[in-house]
């Protein structure tokens, strides 16, 4: 990005089964669970390795935008 802003994985809750690998896999200890849905809580410790996104069997974690809804 131009302005250097930092690239930060982006969940869709709506999305979001709660199954909580993407919490086990976070290397930084950047995700939590919360009422059930997984939330990047302390987004100034991702370091955006992609685990969450590349474990994420629901398909919920993506780069801002790039999620694609189910056809």
């Amino acid at each position: 990005m131009a302005d250097n802003t930092p690239v930060l994985p982006q969940i869709d809750a709506g999305r979001c089964t709660g199954c909580g690998q993407c919490v086990a896999a976070c290397p930084s200890g950047a995700l939590a669970l919360m009422a059930g849905r997984a939330v990047l809580a302390a987004p100034e410790v991702c370091a955006y390795c992609a685990d969450c996104e590349d474990l994420c069997p629901a398909g919920a974690i993506g780069l801002p935008y790039v999620i694609e809804s189910e056809k």
